[in-house]
């Protein structure tokens, strides 16, 4: 089965060349900002974001610049993905196949999917959807022998169980990344969210939103997370999130680094140059929060 894309030319190019240079732009700017980092943890799972890549590329290239720096053998790529339709009722892989992407073909590796058992083989639960299509040129640059996994996990207590069942596939595969994709927080009118109302102080708020769920994961509270996002709205993607917690946890994460934590509207604030963003007028209106996080 081959995954067309869904999303190419509205959140990423579908133009190979111009695709290319985007992920590459990006991946320049995650080299700058680790260099200002004096110590990031050697880290084999990582949070991305997942919006369109003028606003949330380069804070993904943070975690993928990370990733790629501390592993120099990766033969697979576990993507936990975000929900953003009602009708996925669970935790759903996408099974034998490839996705394909402007940079060609990603397959899906079905040997390690095979191994991550418990989790329903649900192909329609990716149809459309953009929290892992987003991130595959950034694998396909970071780990260019990989294959990568697909699963979309649901922002319920279900979550967990997917963790746990990771875990126990990966604990000895030194040779296996993991990543979720999940934008923070969702503010402003058009998300029916605004409960500081608009401008610098609702920014502010939303901020320190995104920082409580973001000491959770800190903290590998895969609960608190779920917890935080189905109270405050934090999260788009918290069971990507909290299952990412408990595979780090049961593999034996140390240590968690913050690299860079920024909103839609900090980002087209200081974009003068690229015509893709909208420029944001005034005060913060509607802005999404993206954070990049690695646990090692």
């Amino acid at each position: 089965m081959l995954r067309k894309p869904a999303v190419a030319g509205l959140f990423y190019p579908a133009d190979s060349r111009a695709a290319r240079e985007s992920v590459t732009a990006c991946f320049l700017h995650g080299r700058q900002t680790l260099q200002g980092i004096e110590r990031a943890v050697p880290a084999r799972f990582g949070l991305v974001p997942h919006a369109g890549w003028v606003y949330s590329g380069a804070t993904a290239a943070v975690t993928f610049q990370a990733l790629s720096s501390a592993q120099t053998a990766v033969r697979s790529v576990i993507v936990l993905g975000a929900v953003h339709r009602g009708s996925v009722r669970g935790p759903a892989l996408f099974g034998p196949g490839a996705w394909e992407t402007p940079l060609g073909a990603l397959t899906v590796d079905d040997e390690l999917a095979s191994a991550v058992t418990g989790i329903d083989v649900i192909a329609t639960a990716h149809n459309g959807e953009h929290a892992i299509e987003v991130q595959l040129p950034f694998i396909q640059l970071a780990f260019p022998d990989a294959r990568f996994v697909p699963i979309a996990v649901t922002p319920d207590a279900r979550a967990i169980a997917v963790g746990e069942r990771i875990a126990d596939a990966i604990r000895e595969r030194p040779d296996v990344v993991v990543i979720a994709s999940s934008d923070l927080t969702h503010y402003g009118p058009s998300y029916d969210f605004a409960p500081r109302g608009l401008g610098a102080v609702a920014h502010a708020w939303a901020k320190q939103n995104d920082d409580e769920i973001l000491d959770a994961a800190r903290n590998l509270d895969a609960i608190g997370v779920l917890r935080h996002a189905a109270m405050n709205q934090s999260a788009c993607g918290p069971g990507a999130l909290a299952a990412l917690v408990v595979i780090a946890q049961r593999c034996g994460t140390t240590n968690v680094s913050l690299l860079a934590h920024t909103t839609s509207h900090e980002v087209a604030s200081g974009a003068a140059a690229d015509p893709r963003i909208r420029r944001d007028a005034g005060e913060p209106s509607d802005f999404v929060g993206y954070a990049s996080m690695v646990f090692g």
